[in-house]
């Protein structure tokens, strides 16, 4: 049994069936390490297989998990323009490799949660780098996926993730909301310009409405002066169609005054 101290915390575990000879002990050599007290870990846990018991058939193996392990502020990209810095995050950690007759494979899990991704801009960035940076924020989570072959002398390792996936997709909802911000300012300033149009047109059909009552006040006026006049016409008419009428029976009054004076005086005439 082991105990190991590193400035992280305190690595405990065992060994077991160490020998230089496995052929004649006949048992591989094992060994498994847990964390006990280390910072920034939740759980971490080593464990492996050097199986090299039949010769020229070497099996080898390794295991490690870790889970909660916290990272801050790591540079993910160092650039001056757009350096990428990884602030925090907690991740999960499900890695294995093994060595068999020459061939090496392994596969490595990274799960990484809480994510706090950045950019530290300078004032002079563009409106591009801007939207990126909004949409590294956004991102919160993304897994990494590794595969390792070949052999130990040359090998490769295949790299997979999601994050481009998750980073194309914040970068979609930054420019839906921006194209939305701008659809609302213009929706904005439109609605203010047509309130303010709508205000000037009241402020015009209330002139129009004065001068509506204005007219009617006029035609008022003018249809009782008509209305006056008329009245004022007729009683004029019927003052002088009674004058004539008068003058008319004065007329007939005094011709038979005149007509009796004259027969009279005829009559005196003709007695005489």
């Amino acid at each position: 049994k082991l105990s190991l101290e590193v400035p992280a915390g305190i690595l405990r575990g065992e060994i077991r069936n160490i020998t230089n000879d496995q052929v004649a002990l006949g048992h591989p050599l094992t060994f498994n390490f847990f964390a006990e007290k280390m910072q920034g870990v939740q759980d971490l846990e080593l464990e492996g297989v050097f199986n090299h018991v039949v010769p020229g058939a070497a099996q080898d193996s390794a295991r490690f998990k870790a889970h909660g392990v916290v990272i801050q502020r790591f540079e993910v990209l160092h650039q001056p323009r757009f350096p990428v810095v990884l602030s925090d995050a907690t991740v999960d950690v499900d890695a294995s490799a093994e060595q068999k007759d020459g061939a090496l494979q392994g596969d490595l899990n990274a799960n990484f949660k809480s994510v706090k991704l950045g950019a530290d801009l300078k004032e002079s960035a563009g409106e591009l780098e801007n939207i990126l940076a909004s949409a590294l924020a956004d991102v919160r989570r993304f897994t990494i996926k590794a595969r390792l072959h070949g052999s130990l002398n040359d090998y490769g390792v295949a790299l997979n993730s999601d994050f481009d996936e998750l980073l194309r997709a914040a970068m979609d909802k930054q420019f839906r909301a921006r194209v939305d911000k701008f659809a609302a300012e213009v929706r904005a300033r439109l609605d203010a310009e047509v309130q303010e149009a709508r205000r000037e047109l009241d402020v015009k059909l209330g002139d129009l409405k004065g001068i509506g009552g204005v007219i009617d006040q006029r035609r008022k006026q003018a249809d009782d002066a008509m209305q006056k006049a008329g009245q004022e016409l007729r009683a004029a008419v019927d003052k002088a169609r009674q004058q004539v009428e008068e003058q008319k029976q004065a007329a007939k009054e005094k011709a038979k005054q005149e007509a009796d004076k004259l027969r009279d005086h005829l009559k005196d005439q003709l007695e005489f």
